[in-house]
């Protein structure tokens, strides 16, 4: 039975370590995970000075294109500047596109985030509960290890009481 109680506290030693395992491997997930959303949010920020860089660079450009019709090719530089206005529509709607895409991914690594926090959660309670069940398993064995050994000591008290009378018999016999 001790023997049973040593097995079954091996094992839940075992299953403490797996856990103890996951849990640092999951830690490190969640960590990696931070550092990349960190560094999507960097990009989006990136992206977002880019686009608005872009945006007043094309006004400039596209300033210095009135003012050149103005002076010369008045229809010519319109059709190019409306070409221009395309184009930079065409790129802002790229841009807008690489920033609802990098929002995505952030919300994307924000629940795995919160479904690894709450694994995470999960894990520690269990945790928790197996050394509270290891506690108690120890505690039984430490109370059937006490009734054991008072158990011996009753039988050897027995055993040297029988003992004294038997003698006690065989002498009064003898007498």
């Amino acid at each position: 039975m001790v023997k049973e109680h040593e097995i079954q506290a091996n094992k839940l030693r075992q299953a403490i370590t797996e856990y103890e395992t996951n849990l640092n491997l999951m830690v490190d997930e969640v960590e990696r995970l931070t550092a990349l959303a960190d560094n999507k949010e960097q990009e989006l920020a990136l992206l977002g000075n880019q686009m608005m860089e872009t945006e007043r660079q094309k006004e400039r450009e596209l300033e210095d294109i009135r003012r050149w019709a103005e002076k010369d090719k008045k229809i010519a530089v319109e059709k190019e500047a409306k070409e221009f206005m395309n184009k930079l529509t065409n790129e802002k709607t790229v841009f807008e596109g690489k920033i609802k895409e990098a929002n995505s991914k952030l919300g994307e690594l924000q629940k795995t985030i919160t479904l690894l926090t709450t694994e995470i959660d999960r894990i520690t309670s269990l945790y928790g509960e197996k050394e509270r069940e290891i506690a108690s398993w120890r505690e039984k064995y430490h109370d059937l290890d006490q009734t054991r050994l008072s158990e011996i000591e009753e039988i050897r008290i027995q055993f040297e009481t029988l003992k004294r009378n038997s003698l006690v018999k065989i002498m009064n016999n003898s007498i």
